[in-house]
């Protein structure tokens, strides 16, 4: 892996959690019911200050404790600006499998910050990791997610119909993945 770029491309860095300043940005940012449902498991709503502190406190503790878990801030490099989270939530170590997360708060930067996280993910998760397997689960409504990562060597695995509900209405889940032999021959 020599020379390669773990956790920057050209406009965007993989950081760890700033405690201090980021659960304000990100309950700010679960204003929009969209990025709220990337951090809420039932009920979808914004979340305080504090609320989010909580989940940030879980996650690391997932982190440290588990060993199978990763999540990393996704920040604007030109200013250091929190946008959302790239997180590995579970990694089957005996079958090389993780199952990837990327939430960008602001819905029309999320093709630009796909486009360069996508690949630096696919990266870390076959070169450093060594995972043979990355799957990744996108509701329909997030429209710039599947050309990007069909253009990455994703394929659609399966569909769940109408499993999401947002917006007013259901809408479909696509499991997207991909095995590390068909990324290398891309």
């Amino acid at each position: 892996m020599i020379n390669e770029k773990l956790f920057e491309t050209e406009d965007y860095l993989l950081t760890e959690i700033d405690f201090e300043k980021d659960p304000e940005v990100d309950a700010r940012y679960t204003l929009d019911l969209r990025y709220a449902k990337y951090w809420c498991d039932g009920f979808t709503r914004p979340l305080s200050k504090n609320e989010m502190k909580k989940r940030y406190e879980k996650i690391e503790k997932k982190v440290d404790e588990s060993g199978s878990v990763m999540h990393f801030a996704i920040r604007q490099k030109q200013d250091e600006k929190l946008i959302g989270y790239l997180r590995f939530e579970w990694v089957l170590w005996t079958n090389g499998v993780g199952w990837l997360k990327i939430a960008i708060a602001d819905e029309e930067q999320t093709e630009k910050v796909l486009e360069q996280l996508v690949p630096l993910a696919l990266n870390y998760s076959f070169l450093e990791l060594n995972l043979f397997r990355v799957e990744m689960d996108v509701p329909a409504y997030e429209v710039a997610y599947p050309s990007i990562l069909e253009k990455n060597g994703f394929q659609c695995d399966a569909i769940n119909r109408e499993v999401y509900y947002h917006d007013g209405r259901y809408w479909n889940g696509f499991t997207f993945g991909i095995l590390k032999p068909e990324w290398k021959s891309i």
